[in-house]
Formats: C-alpha cells, sequence, structure tokens
C-alpha cells in the first residue's frame, strides 16, 4: 500500500523531479563551464630584497698621537673617545706641549692624527721683534720689479716700466724723476715718494 502510493507519487510529480534534476544537472555543468573558462590566476610575488649590509662601525678607533706628548705612537681608543682621552693615553703633553691650541673636547675619528705644537715662548717673540730692524727707504737703483710692485700705487705695469727706463737711461738721480719722466703719476708720487731713495 505504501510502496504503491510513493510509485503514484512519483508518477504523478515525475514531470516535475524530471524538470529538477535536469536543471541541477545544467547548473552544475555551466558552474564548472565558468571555473574553466576563468583565466588562471597569476600571483605576483615581490622580488626578493637584497639585504644592503650595513657599514661596519668599528669598536675602537685608531689614532695617532704625535709632537709633544710623552708617549706619542698608535693608540686604540674606544668610539666616542674625544681628544682628551687620546692625550691621557699618550700620558699627557710634555712641558713643551702647548695643548691651547687643540679643541681637547672634539671626538676622535678613526685613523685621525693629533699633533700637540711646541710652545714658543713671548719673550723669544717679543726679543726677535725688537731686533729685526725697520726696514729704510727702498733704492729706487737697485730695487727689482717684485719689490717695486708692492709700492702703494704701483702695479706689476708701472714697476716694470720703472725698471725699464733705469736700464736704458741709467741709475736715478733723484727721486723726482719718476714725475718727470711721467712713470707715475701725481697721486701714486705722492705715497711712494717718502718711500724711495736713490
Amino acid at each position: 500500500m505504501g510502496g504503491r502510493s510513493l510509485l503514484g507519487w512519483v508518477g504523478q510529480y515525475r514531470a516535475v523531479l524530471s524538470a529538477g534534476i535536469v536543471g541541477a544537472v545544467i547548473i552544475s555543468l555551466t558552474v564548472l563551464a565558468v571555473r574553466r573558462s576563468e583565466p588562471p590566476r597569476v600571483v605576483v610575488q615581490a622580488p626578493a630584497t637584497r639585504a644592503v649590509p650595513s657599514p661596519v662601525v668599528p669598536a675602537q678607533l685608531v689614532v695617532h698621537l704625535s709632537g709633544e706628548v710623552i708617549m706619542p705612537g698608535v693608540y686604540h681608543l674606544p668610539v666616542g673617545a674625544r681628544i682628551d682621552d687620546a692625550l691621557k693615553a699618550a700620558g699627557g703633553a710634555t712641558v713643551d706641549g702647548d695643548i691651547q691650541h687643540l679643541n681637547l673636547a672634539a671626538r676622535l675619528a678613526d685613523g685621525q692624527q693629533i699633533v700637540v705644537p711646541k710652545r714658543i715662548n713671548p719673550m723669544l717673540i717679543a726679543i726677535s721683534t725688537a731686533a729685526s730692524p725697520t726696514p729704510g727707504p727702498l733704492n729706487l737703483n737697485v730695487a727689482s720689479v717684485a719689490e717695486l710692485d708692492r709700492l702703494p700705487g704701483v702695479g706689476p705695469v708701472t714697476a716694470q716700466r720703472i725698471v725699464a727706463y733705469r736700464e736704458q737711461h741709467g741709475p736715478f738721480t733723484a727721486v723726482d724723476q719718476l714725475r718727470q719722466a711721467n712713470l707715475v703719476n701725481a697721486a701714486t708720487f705722492a705715497k711712494i715718494k717718502e718711500l724711495l731713495a736713490v
């Protein structure tokens, strides 16, 4: 009885069931066809970046101390050390060493050379300055082109003209000849006449 009713039901709805099965098959085939027609996915990977090596920072600095230091030589000091540290490592400056001309707080660089200069005695400077004679007037008959060129208002061209005139006409007998021969103008002559002699 139950089997007949099931068969009767299937017979009654055969057309609907057939349409449903056919529809399901069509949908499945359509999905498969759509998937096949999609282009293959291309996965683009970013190029691997090369690791750029960072510059090697030395663990220590190597510096050379010379001049007026107790123990001149090459010293290894930690990074960040200063000139004062390098001087201490070398035993400090000698009695004659002049550290006033060094920036003791400056940081050291690898391969740097530090020269401690010799202190100059101010008395020697005063003596040498006093001993140097004050320059006298320039002799117009023996002065070179370079010496004449250093005079105020006299350039290299005028200096060459003065020497050429001297060679052609003989030695100057008076400083005033510079004006008489029109070798210099009045303004220049006023500046240099007291600085020349014959």
